[in-house]
C-alpha cells in the first residue's frame, strides 16, 4: 500500500542518487590531517535525470562515455549478406557540467586519471567563468590527492590568478596552501590560508587560522604564530582551544620568553577540568620555571601533577624529574602514577615502602600493589595482597572490588572456576544487601558455565530473580538459566524458565526471544505442534528482529541465515518521494504550500555552512561531526529533520540520514515503524543504500548475500562505527 511506500521513502529519499555513490566518508576514509583534498559539487538537474534513467534501465545498461576522448570509429566486419549493417548510434558528448559530475566521482573511486580527463574536457567546453573555475578546481584536486602537487600547484595557481572572483578561489587557496606547506613553501602556504578567510570570512576562520600558525612556526616566524594562534583561540566556534594555547605557550617558550609561557599554560591549567590538560599545563610551566631558574616552584607543579593527576602521562615525566632532582614524593602517589604508567616493577616498590612505612592509606596501596602484581605476572601474589585488604579494611572503597578481582584473577589467570565463583558467592552470602550482590551473582553463574559446572551456573543464575527481582541482571540471568537447563537436557525445567519468562517480558523482543526457545524446547520434548504455535507467536512480536526472524525459519524448515534468493531493488524515485511529502504534511500539519525540496532555513545556519565548506575542502570526518550535531541539534523538528536528512543522503552519509529517518518516524508517534515495512522493502533501502556505498550497485546486487551473511535486520550494518581506514 502507498503508505508503506511513504515510509520506504522516508528512509531513502532520492536513493537513486545515492545509489551511484562510493561513500568513502562511510569506508572511514579521514582525509582530515592528510594533504588530500575533494570538492562536493552541488548536483546539475540533468545528471540527476541521466542517473534515474540508469536506475530504471538495472544494472546491465551500457555505460556512456566517461572520458575525453573521442569514440573510436567502428570497423565493419565483411558480412555474407550484401545488406550493409547499421552503424552505431554515436554516444552523446556529455555536457561541462556532466562532466564535473564524473570527474567527482572518479575523485571519489580513487580513478584520479579519469578524474583529471573529465575535469580537463569541462574545461575545454566550460560556457562561463564558474565552470571553468570549477573544472580547475577538480584538476588540482584530483592531482593533489594523487600526491602529484608539482602538476597541480599551476593548475591551481591559474585558477586563482584568472578566476579569483569565483567562488571557487576560496578552496583553491587551502589546497594550494597544502601543497605549499608539502614543499617547504610555509610563507605562500601562511598567505594562502589567510588568502580563504578573506574569500571566505567567518566559515572557517579558526581552522584557517590554526593552518596559519602552523605554516609560520615551521617557517621560524614565532611571533606571526602566535597572533595566528590567538586568531584561532578567537575564531573558535566551540570554545575548545586548549592545544591552541599550548601550541602559543610552546611558541613563547620557543622566543625564550618564559613569563608569558607560563602566564598561558597557568591560565589554561586554571580554566580547565580536564586532567590530563592540567597536568600537561603543570609540566610545562614547569620547564618554563626551570628555564629561569626557579627550581621550587617548577617542583611545585610537578608535585601538584604527581598528587592529583595520577593517570596522566605528563604526571609520570613529572615524576622522573622530581626523582632525578632528588625531590621528596608521596610513596603512594608515586606508585600509583607509575601503575597508570605500565611501570608496575617501580610501582610495587614504592606500595611496599608505602605499607611499610606504615602510610595511613593501606587499603588503597594494597588495592593497587596487586593489581601491579598481576599485570606484572605475579596473580597469586596478587590474590594475596587483595585477601589482606579485606582482613585489614572492610570499611574502604575497594573492599567490594577487591572480592571481585580475586574471583577474576582466580579463574582466568590461575585457571581456578570452581574457587572464583564460590568467592563471589561468599560476598553475596556475607553481604546480601549490597548493591552489588545481584551482578556479583551473575558473573558467579558465568564462571561456573564457562568452567563447566553447568548445574551450579542454572541454579545461582536462578537465584538472582528470586532473590533481586528488580535487579537489571535478573531478567538476563533466568533467560541464561533456561538456555543451561536447554544444554543440558533438562527440558521441563527448561520449559518452566522460558513460559516464565514471556509473564516477565516487558519488550517485543523479549517476548519473541522466549517464544523462540519456548518452541525450541517443546521441540526437543517431542511436541511439534506446540512449537509451532510457539513460533508463529515469536513471528508476529517482534517483526524484522532476529528472534521473529529465526523463528519464521524454523517454521519454514530452513537453515539459519539463508538470504533470499531472489531481490527486488526497483522502485519509483518520484513516486516515494511523493507520497513521503504527502505523509509528512498529513501527520505534522504543516502548510501546504512549505518548499520541502531545498534546505531551508538550513542554508544559513551557521553549523550546516561549516559542514559544507569542510566537506568542500575533503575534510569528510570534520564535516560529518558538524553534521551530526546539527542533526542532534533539530532533532526535534520533522521538516528540518527532513530536509537534513536529504542532504545527508546525497552526501552519502548514510548513517546520519537513516537516523535522521528513523528520528522522523519516532516524532510521528511510529517507534516500530520499520517493522511496518515488508521484508522487501527493508532488504531493498537498507542494503542497497549501505552496500552500494561501499561496493557499487552492481557488486551490491552480485554478491549481496556473502557480503551481508546473517543479516536479519540489514539496517543494522548501517548503524554501526564508521571504521578508521589507513590513510594512503
Amino acid at each position: 500500500m502507498g503508505y508503506k511506500r511513504v515510509l520506504l521513502y522516508l528512509y531513502l529519499i532520492q536513493n537513486g542518487r545515492a545509489i551511484s555513490r562510493v561513500s568513502m566518508l562511510e569506508s572511514g576514509y579521514n582525509r582530515d590531517t592528510h594533504p588530500v583534498w575533494m570538492e562536493q559539487r552541488m548536483k546539475k538537474a540533468i545528471f540527476l535525470i541521466l542517473i534515474f534513467l540508469l536506475l530504471l534501465a538495472g544494472c546491465n545498461m551500457p555505460r556512456s562515455s566517461e572520458t575525453s576522448h573521442p569514440e573510436p570509429t567502428t570497423t565493419l566486419t565483411p558480412q555474407v549478406s550484401a545488406t550493409p549493417q547499421p552503424s552505431p548510434t554515436p554516444t552523446p558528448t556529455p555536457l561541462p557540467a556532466v562532466r564535473i559530475e564524473q570527474g567527482d566521482q572518479a575523485i571519489l573511486q580513487g580513478d584520479y586519471q579519469q578524474a583529471v580527463e573529465q575535469f580537463q574536457a569541462a574545461e575545454v567546453t566550460a560556457p562561463d567563468a564558474e565552470t571553468r573555475a570549477a573544472a580547475l578546481l577538480g584538476t588540482g584536486q584530483a592531482l593533489s590527492t594523487d600526491g602529484n602537487c608539482p602538476d597541480a600547484i599551476p593548475v591551481l595557481e591559474k585558477l586563482i590568478s584568472e578566476y579569483g572572483q569565483t567562488t571557487s578561489a576560496a578552496p583553491a587557496s587551502y589546497w594550494l596552501a597544502e601543497c605549499y606547506q608539502l614543499g617547504g613553501a610555509y610563507r605562500q602556504a601562511a598567505a594562502l590560508y589567510e588568502n580563504y578567510i578573506r574569500l571566505r570570512p567567518n566559515v572557517l576562520d579558526a581552522l584557517m587560522w590554526e593552518r596559519r600558525g602552523t605554516a609560520l612556526q615551521a617557517a621560524g616566524d614565532r611571533l606571526d604564530a602566535i597572533a595566528a594562534y590567538q586568531a584561532a583561540v578567537d575564531a573558535s566556534p566551540n570554545g575548545d582551544t586548549a592545544s591552541l594555547q599550548i601550541r602559543i605557550g610552546q611558541n613563547y617558550m620557543a622566543l625564550s620568553d618564559y613569563q608569558n609561557a607560563i602566564r598561558t599554560f597557568v591560565s589554561l591549567h586554571e580554566a580547565t577540568s580536564n586532567e590530563y590538560i592540567k597536568a600537561s599545563t603543570n609540566l610545562l610551566a614547569g620547564q618554563a620555571y626551570m628555564a629561569l631558574g626557579l627550581t621550587d616552584q617548577a617542583f611545585t607543579r610537578y608535585q601538584d601533577s604527581v598528587n592529583n593527576y595520577p593517570r596522566a602521562y605528563d604526571s609520570y615525566t613529572a615524576l622522573v624529574e622530581l626523582v632525578n632532582a632528588g625531590q621528596l614524593v608521596d610513596e603512594l602517589n608515586r606508585g600509583l602514577v607509575d601503575y597508570f604508567a605500565g611501570m608496575h616493577g617501580p610501582a610495587i616498590e614504592a606500595f611496599t615502602r608505602y605499607l611499610e612505612a606504615g602510610g595511613e592509606d593501606g587499603g588503597t596501596a594494597l588495592y593497587y600493589r596487586a593489581q601491579s602484581q598481576r599485570a606484572n605476572g605475579q596473580p597469586a601474589a596478587a590474590v594475596e595482597d587483595w585477601k589482606e585488604l579485606i582482613q585489614a579494611y572492610p570499611n574502604h572503597r575497594y573492599f567490594a572490588a577487591a572480592w571481585e578481582d580475586i574471583a577474576d584473577t582466580l579463574w582466568y589467570h590461575l585457571d581456578d572456576y570452581a574457587g572464583g565463583a564460590q568467592t563471589l558467592l561468599d560476598y553475596v552470602a556475607l553481604y546480601p544487601g549490597s548493591d552489588v550482590s545481584p551482578n556479583y551473582l551473575y558473573q558467579a553463574g558465568r564462571i561456573l558455565e564457562r568452567g563447566g559446572y553447568l548445574t551450579q551456573a542454572a541454579d545461582t543464575w536462578e537465584r538472582i530473580i528470586n532473590e533481586y527481582p528488580s535487579s537489571e541482571d535478573a531478567y538476563p540471568a533466568l533467560f541464561q538459566g533456561g538456555i543451561t537447563h536447554y544444554r543440558l537436557g533438562n527440558y521441563d525445567r527448561a520449559l518452566v524458565i522460558f513460559q516464565r519468562l514471556l509473564v516477565l517480558a516487558g519488550s517485543g523482543e523479549d517476548q519473541a526471544r522466549a517464544y523462540l526457545w519456548v518452541g525450541k524446547t517443546q521441540l526437543a520434548r517431542g511436541d511439534t505442534a506446540s512449537a509451532r504455535v510457539a513460533w508463529n507467536e515469536a513471528v508476529q512480536r517482534d517483526p524484522t528482529g532476529y528472534y521473529s526472524e529465526r523463528a519464521d525459519e524454523l517454521l519454514n524448515e530452513k537453515e539459519p541465515f539463508i538470504p533470499p534468493a531472489v531481490y527486488d531493488l526497483a522502485y519509483d524515485l518520484e513516486k516515494e518521494k511523493s507520497l513521503a511529502e504527502v505523509w509528512l504534511r498529513a501527520t505534522f500539519s504543516f502548510s501546504q504550500d512549505t518548499d520541502l525540496s531545498g534546505l531551508g532555513e538550513l542554508s544559513t545556519n551557521p553549523r550546516y555552512i561549516r559542514g559544507q565548506a569542510l566537506w568542500e575542502l575533503g575534510l569528510y570526518e570534520s564535516a560529518r561531526n558538524e553534521f551530526e550535531a546539527l542533526r542532534l541539534e533539530w532533532r526535534n523538528d520533522p521538516i528540518v529533520t527532513y530536509r537534513l536528512m536529504n542532504d545527508l543522503l546525497d552526501r552519502g552519509i548514510y548513517r546520519s540520514a537513516i537516523l535522521a529517518c528513523r528520528q522522523i518516524l519516532t516524532l510521528a508517534g511510529l517507534d516500530d515503524a520499520p517493522a511496518l515495512l515488508s521484508r522487501q522493502h527493508r532488504w531493498r533501502v537498507c542494503i542497497l543504500s549501505c552496500c552500494s556505498a561501499s561496493f557499487g550497485r552492481k557488486a551490491c546486487l552480485r554478491d549481496l548475500p556473502s557480503q551481508l551473511p546473517g543479516r536479519a535486520d540489514p539496517c543494522r550494518s548501517c548503524l554501526q562505527p564508521v571504521r578508521k581506514l589507513p590513510i594512503p
